[in-house]
């Protein structure tokens, strides 16, 4: 069957998540548009490279968020708070929200977290549970969608340095079981949810691929880099002293975690990859993100 072009506006298009989906569109046949602060920057000519059309404004400016959604017919929004806080967060979503209302978008997709819930007593939770309630109640087209805890965060910065001594260094208990999504796969349900809006109106769709408790994590590690990664969990009072919001996400997902219906997502959406942890992990390139000295060689 053949799917409609259409324009979407992708917010965080600079991001690991923003930039997957901006990838999956162009490579579906749509155009995309790209929100930036930066538009001088090497991210935003890299976005023109590819042929996405950057525009300039900040998700927290309702009249550049206005000039942002005018013409689009869908945009897919992700909200942040690593760079002004939660209450900035929410007021992005709000913005974006009433910009695309008053720009007649059709759909409107927004990419939360799976603990997003009000009484929580996690900023991070509370902020996305607040944006998803404003986007419900305001009239628009509108999905959820929420990821689980990213691969791609394995081989980001938090976690290099451990991976360069042979440790695999999480707030995590042993029991613990992590539910994970490639930022691929979640570019691909993104893209399939634009792709037939009335199919997935007013539904929230929590994500994840992969479950596997931190030791099972470290033995995948290990065959993956050809090194024996061993688990480590981090004293939970040391990350509260780094980053306290950070330490809460972490306590909130060892004591409840997620439950995500892997096994229903992966018969009722088929045209997703779904990725496992292994053939992931696989595909990275670990020699040029850890180095060479390693602890053990496997």
């Amino acid at each position: 069957m053949t799917i409609p072009s259409c324009s979407v506006l992708v917010t965080g298009s600079t991001g690991k998540q923003g930039g997957a989906v901006v990838r999956r569109l162009l490579a579906r046949g749509h155009s995309v548009r790209a929100l930036t602060r930066k538009p001088d920057s090497a991210a935003a000519h890299r976005l023109r490279e590819l042929g996405v059309e950057v525009v300039i404004g900040s998700m927290e400016d309702r009249a550049s968020m206005l000039r942002a959604t005018a013409g689009v017919d869908a945009v897919f929004l992700v909200t942040t708070p690593f760079e002004s806080g939660h209450e900035s967060e929410c007021w992005q979503g709000r913005s974006v929200a009433d910009a695309a209302k008053a720009s007649g978008v059709r759909h409107l997709v927004y990419s939360s977290v799976p603990q997003a819930r009000h009484r929580t007593g996690v900023p991070l939770f509370e902020a996305k549970a607040s944006v998803e309630a404003y986007i419900q109640s305001c009239g628009i087209l509108y999905t959820i969608v929420a990821p689980a805890f990213f691969m791609e965060n394995l081989s980001g910065p938090y976690y290099l340095p451990g991976f360069h001594e042979g440790r695999f260094t999480i707030p995590l208990s042993p029991a613990c079981n992590l539910q994970m999504i490639s930022v691929d796969d979640v570019a691909a349900f993104a893209t399939l949810v634009l792709e037939d809006g009335q199919t997935f109106h007013k539904r929230r769709i929590e994500l994840a691929s992969a479950e596997h408790n931190p030791e099972e994590i470290a033995q995948i590690l290990t065959r993956a880099m050809c090194r024996k990664i061993h688990y480590f969990r981090t004293p939970m009072q040391e990350l509260f002293a780094w980053s306290k919001d950070l330490a809460m996400v972490y306590s909130c997902l060892d004591h409840s975690g997620t439950d995500i219906d892997i096994p229903a997502l992966v018969r009722s959406y088929p045209q997703v990859r779904w990725q496992r942890l292994q053939p992931w992990a696989e595909a990275q390139s670990w020699g040029l993100l850890v180095g060479e000295r390693v602890e053990e060689v496997v």
